[in-house]
């Protein structure tokens, strides 16, 4: 059994401080604690679900874990192709930097494990059938 974490991404984490600081100061400067209150509590979440946010390799299965929204098992030996991607589409991933992984006959999730390479190589021992395209410059 391995554990990959989700790859956090900058383009993900420079926003959200950017538009949370900045709400949070302007809040506090107006003394308005009840908005304060549910900003710090809206950073809360935020970092929960980016530390709660990986992938487990084992037993045949591969558990999709994000918070206490996504908890997705996938048996390997339906995964039929991974694809690198960028789709911005809401996912059990914290970066754009992502894998599409199609499994069963019209399922797919995206992820985005730290250690793409490594991950990939896990399921590709498990099952040898896996159709994997990367873009060139990760080839």
């Amino acid at each position: 059994m391995a554990i990959y974490k989700s790859k956090i991404g900058l383009e993900f984490v420079v926003p959200l401080t950017v538009i949370i600081a900045g709400t949070g100061i302007i809040v506090a400067y107006e003394k308005i604690w009840i908005a304060l209150a549910l900003v710090l509590l809206l950073v809360t979440f935020i970092v929960y679900m980016f530390l709660t946010t990986y992938y487990e390799v084992g037993n045949n299965t591969l558990k999709i874990k994000c918070g206490f929204f996504v908890d997705k098992t996938i048996n390997l030996d339906t995964i039929r192709q991974i694809n690198e991607t960028n789709n911005p589409v809401s996912s059990p991933a914290t970066s754009l930097d992502r894998l599409e992984i199609t499994y069963n006959k019209y399922d797919v999730v995206i992820i985005s494990p730290k250690d793409k390479c490594a991950f990939i190589n896990h399921l590709i021992q498990v099952n040898h059938l896996i159709k994997v395209t990367l873009k060139e410059k990760s080839k």
